[in-house]
């Protein structure tokens, strides 16, 4: 058999398994060793880091090390988007919420995650125009999250006629 250079194998002895229970334990310690690493965790080390560029580059090695594209969930990066929001940066947190929309151009979250992290740097108009591509793809493609979208069009509106 010829496998890969990089292919890594390990035996581990059951203690206490046969020839016929020992297969569905080893099918999961073989999986959780497959998919090693396919969590990217997010916590308060970002903060000082580019967190967005982080979370790419974990998701590019994952992918050379399983041999197929894993591009990074859009629930995950949201999660970043938010993380930032929390920390006071709402700079990184655009900057996120924009890789989500151009990832993930058909999802009403991230245009409504774009246009909160937009009002957060205090660009209403911005947000603005985003929170009604929110409510437009969230109706095609029947979102449920659909009241907090729809209310953020005249909450946001209301704002920036108060300037």
């Amino acid at each position: 058999m010829n496998a890969r250079e990089d292919f890594h194998r390990s035996c581990t002895v059951l203690a206490g398994e046969d020839h016929g229970s020992v297969v569905h334990r080893s099918i999961y310690g073989w999986l959780e060793a497959l998919f090693d690493g396919w969590n990217f965790t997010i916590n308060v080390d970002l903060a000082g880091q580019d967190g967005l560029q982080v979370a790419v580059d974990h998701y590019q090695c994952l992918s050379e090390r399983l041999g197929y594209t894993v591009s990074p969930p859009e629930g995950k990066i949201n999660t970043l988007g938010y993380f930032y929001l929390r920390q006071e940066d709402p700079k990184k947190a655009v900057r996120t919420f924009e890789y989500n929309v151009k990832h993930f151009p058909k999802s009403a979250n991230v245009y409504d995650s774009l246009g909160d992290g937009l009002k957060a740097d205090g660009n209403l108009r911005k947000a603005l125009r985003n929170y009604p591509n929110a409510v437009k793809l969230g109706e095609k493609y029947g979102s449920p999250f659909m009241e907090p979208c729809r209310r953020n069009v005249p909450a946001t509106q209301a704002a920036l006629e108060s300037i």
